[in-house]
């Protein structure tokens, strides 16, 4: 906590970003707009790899959503798997953040997002 005072000044509202792709070892973060689009890809995946994503470290959004975080062997794009329309308006299902992205971190302030609630790891890397 010391350390992100210096940082940024001691601002509560200000967030921390964590960079997709090669600054990062390649780590990919599986972004899903919402808890149910989680539980449902989650459940179409083969048994060996399902086994896999549970042990990834997994965060929820402050909008409700979930996010997956995998280190993989390299660098991928960014991935769109899914859209939908609400109100006119384009909204993302499923996507994979990569090279050259980056998300919030779990523990930034509530602020940082619209909904007023906080990122925050359900599954920690360290668990």
């Amino acid at each position: 906590a010391e350390q992100v005072r210096a940082w940024f000044g001691g601002r509560a509202a200000l967030g921390v970003g964590v960079a997709c792709g090669p600054a990062s070892g390649h780590l990919a973060v599986g972004d899903f707009e919402t808890w149910a689009a989680y539980v449902e890809w989650l459940r179409s995946l083969p048994p060996l790899v399902r086994r896999a994503a549970d042990r990834c470290p997994l965060a929820r959004t402050g909008g409700g959503g979930a996010r997956l975080y995998v280190r993989l062997p390299e660098s991928v794009a960014r991935l769109v798997f899914g859209r939908r329309v609400v109100g006119g308006k384009v909204l993302t299902k499923i996507e994979v953040r990569g090279e050259g992205q980056q998300v919030l971190a779990p523990g930034c302030p509530a602020s940082c997002h619209k909904s007023g609630r906080p990122y925050e790891w359900l599954r920690p890397l360290w668990a």
